[in-house]
């Protein structure tokens, strides 16, 4: 199984979600963290080492919160690479990479790090130099095995100063470290969640203001911190065609571009985010007609209110499934005639869209 890449746990698809009973199930007379773990990488780095370690420091944790952690594993040449990202309610939530030569090890220091962040006084529980704690010391939560009995050295011979024990242990990256995980380079989370940035594209489907349905495209850029979110955006619909009352062969094409932003709240559910939003957005409609003896293209300014509702849904650290209903109020609403004949349309009191598309996040 060596040198496979994240391949190994989607292909057979087994990236679920991982519960830890230890921490669901609380006792009545004491709260627990209830935990739920997404785990993605390949087969040779499987949850085990990353859920034991964090059931074993939050044993004792009296912390009634519910944690949500998606962890993608990656193989690396030198080792191996995690990448954690929690979510703590209401609305703690952070991100961690390790790196270390043995899996077991990189899983069990990003354990320590989201333990540290459901619960800050885990440090405190955590001695860095107690020995009853061999789960966070070694490979998949197995006991050490007793160092064995150093050979007898020659008489004189100064070559022999260590022991063949000891050159295996310092030598053999996968027997993990001698000592517990290095806790000094874990610091407690700050409780106010970094910027990420937003980088989005979909469909859109929209109706009412234009002739329609009308179908297009849209693309976005923006930012994300806690419950709050900016945007720019910008848009295209397709043309749809409009025919004249009176001749059924003559009419118009309408198109439309648009550019604007909006600010939103983002209140969280478990790990799905809810968006509500409102701004503001120009840009134009265009009418190019046919059928007629001279046709033109007409650009009228395009300019409103919107506001919508959706949800973004992830897929994993870095991505999300993003779905959204939203109105636009047309703050102008011009019409578009052809001399001699009169009215072709008008645009409408309102524009109803949906929209479907998928959001990287970053970092």
């Amino acid at each position: 199984m060596r040198g496979r890449g994240l391949s190994g746990w989607r292909a057979l698809g087994l990236a679920s979600v991982l519960a830890c009973p230890g921490l669901a199930q609380a006792e009545s007379s004491r709260a627990r963290p209830q935990l739920e773990v997404g785990w993605t990488g390949p087969l040779e780095c499987g949850p085990e080492p990353f859920t034991r370690s964090l059931e074993a420091l939050l044993t004792e944790s009296e912390v009634d919160a519910r944690v949500w952690v998606e962890v993608v594993v990656e193989r690396e040449d030198d080792g191996w690479r995690v990448d954690a990202g929690f979510h703590v309610e209401p609305d703690r939530e952070g991100r961690r990479t390790f790196r270390a030569p043995a899996c077991a090890t990189v899983s069990q220091a990003a354990a320590l790090a989201v333990a540290i962040a459901v619960d800050p006084t885990v440090l405190e529980r955590v001695d860095p130099g107690d020995d009853a704690e061999p789960e966070l010391a070694t490979e998949a939560g197995v006991e050490p095995e007793p160092e064995p009995e150093p050979i007898p050295e020659p008489p004189g011979d100064a070559d022999h100063e260590r022991s063949h024990a000891d050159t295996m242990m310092l030598d053999d990256p996968e027997l993990g470290p001698i000592e517990p995980i290095a806790r000094a380079e874990v610091e407690p989370p700050d409780d106010a969640a970094s910027w990420r940035a937003v980088i989005g594209a979909g469909f859109r489907v929209d109706g009412v203001a234009l002739p329609g349905p009308g179908l297009g495209g849209a693309a976005r850029l923006g930012a994300l911190h806690r419950r709050l979110r900016v945007d720019a955006e910008a848009s295209y619909r397709a043309p749809t065609r409009r025919a004249a009352p009176e001749q059924p062969d003559a009419g118009g094409r309408f198109q439309q571009w648009t550019a604007g932003a909006r600010a939103c709240f983002v209140p969280r559910v478990g790990p799905v985010e809810l968006l509500a939003c409102g701004g503001l957005e120009g840009g134009r409609a265009l009418v190019e007609g046919y059928g007629w003896p001279r046709s033109r293209l007409a650009r009228r300014p395009w300019a409103a209110v919107t506001a919508g509702l959706g949800l973004a849904v992830p897929l994993g650290p870095r991505l999300a499934l993003v779905s959204e209903g939203s109105v636009a109020i047309p703050l102008l609403r011009p019409e578009f005639a052809v001399l001699g004949v009169g009215s072709v349309y008008r645009v409408g009191p309102v524009q109803v869209r949906g929209s479907f598309g998928l959001e990287l996040r970053l970092p």
